[in-house]
């Protein structure tokens, strides 16, 4: 199974949250750990009981318990704002699932994976429950390390802050630097052994 870790990065109103709700409304099952924005077209949760029960009646979690594994294929778009000492269930949630797309948005806000394990545990071995992750956040260089060792896809939009550009060009390139220059809705989208592309959105 093909495991995906996708930054996407950019200022304010410079078009990330714009192409991760397009990202979001592609992908067949889809968990949103939500900042209490609900900008993005799917079922909203504030209680997690009811979170949790509504996935479980669509035979929506996968089972690991016997190797080497049945994975639900079941179709799901839900977000769920936690509150923060509800971070380690949503991480936890999202392996029970398996088979998925976590999207975080604000993904800078969650404690560093030393002191959540939950977290650590999706970002290390989230190959092994099918967990991609696409993080969302204005501010890269906040993201944990080993999230950003892990990325197989960087989307940078606008960008001027600093540490943001020295840390994107380390990892993409000196294109990074062309950032504070790059109009709204335009991204440059980076992988490894591929030719960084310059992408321009169609307006929303």
């Amino acid at each position: 199974m093909q495991r995906e870790v996708v930054i996407i990065t950019g200022q304010t109103g410079a078009g990330k949250s714009s192409l991760a709700r397009r990202m979001f409304d592609e992908t067949p099952r889809a968990f949103l750990v939500d900042a209490d924005f609900k900008e993005f077209r799917c079922t909203y949760y504030d209680d997690y009981t009811l979170f949790v029960q509504h996935l479980s009646a669509r035979g929506a979690f996968s089972d690991f318990r016997t190797p080497p594994g049945r994975l639900s294929y079941v179709p799901f778009r839900v977000g769920y704002t936690p509150l923060s000492s509800e971070h380690g269930l949503v991480f936890d949630t999202a392996a029970e699932l398996g088979n998925l797309t976590l999207f975080l948005e604000e993904a800078d806000r969650f404690a560093d994976p030393g002191q959540l394990p939950e977290y650590d545990e999706v970002i290390t071995r989230g190959r092994h429950y099918g967990v991609s992750i696409v993080a969302i956040s204005t501010h890269p260089f906040g993201l944990p390390k080993e999230l950003r060792r892990q990325a197989t896809r960087i989307i940078a939009f606008h960008q001027e802050e600093t540490s943001d550009l020295d840390y994107l060009a380390n990892r993409i390139g000196e294109a990074a630097y062309t950032l504070p220059k790059l109009p709204k809705f335009s991204y440059l989208d980076w992988a490894p052994f591929a030719p960084i592309q310059k992408i321009t959105l169609d307006k929303p």
